[in-house]
């Protein structure tokens, strides 16, 4: 009998010391209301000068904490410019609250049953065309992803619910609003 006490209690004081046996067990619930903001790709049009978008874009991914890979614009034959603008992988959610985070981002997350999640990341992808002198069209695609590294240990991609999107498409739009303002 004393034997399987002290089974017992050292079976539950080793459940209560691991972080992670419980923590990311149980399959998140799908919630359908995520659907409603997502988007495969968010596309808005802009009565403003291509630089001042341009500008605001950077200026966003800067203001996020984030660096931008890739920024490259060019003019066509017809005088209008088109750049792209790739962000690195923004972290957004890192350190014990990981698991939660991801679930308030994610669409479709990878159930990784008992698996730690070190961090989630959100990449930006901006296709930003001049239509003619004063109209821009920005096209914004996003990749989301996350290190797991108690099972699978390696990073895996899923699809985002669009609501750090529609915060990066506020956030464009409020330093927009600056930007006019400054020319």
């Amino acid at each position: 009998m004393k034997k399987h006490v002290i089974l017992f209690l050292s079976v539950a004081l080793l459940f209560s010391l691991s972080n992670s046996a419980f923590s990311q067990d149980a399959k998140p619930k799908k919630v359908q209301k995520g659907w409603e903001n997502y988007k495969e790709q968010y596309e808005t049009d802009y009565a403003l000068d291509f630089e001042v978008v341009w500008n605001s874009v950077l200026k966003s991914i800067q203001d996020i904490g984030c660096q931008t890979i890739t920024k490259s614009t060019r003019a066509g034959d017809d005088g209008l410019y088109k750049g792209i603008v790739h962000s690195d992988f923004c972290v957004f959610a890192m350190g014990d609250t990981t698991f939660t985070v991801l679930n308030q981002y994610s669409l479709d997350m990878p159930f990784v049953r008992g698996g730690t999640w070190d961090n989630g990341r959100l990449q930006y992808k901006f296709i930003i065309k001049e239509m003619e002198a004063g109209k821009v069209h920005v096209t914004m695609k996003t990749e989301m992803s996350g290190m797991e590294s108690g099972v699978a240990k390696k990073v895996l991609f899923w699809r985002s619910n669009g609501l750090l999107e529609l915060r990066m498409l506020d956030l464009v739009n409020s330093n927009m609003g600056k930007e006019a303002l400054e020319n």
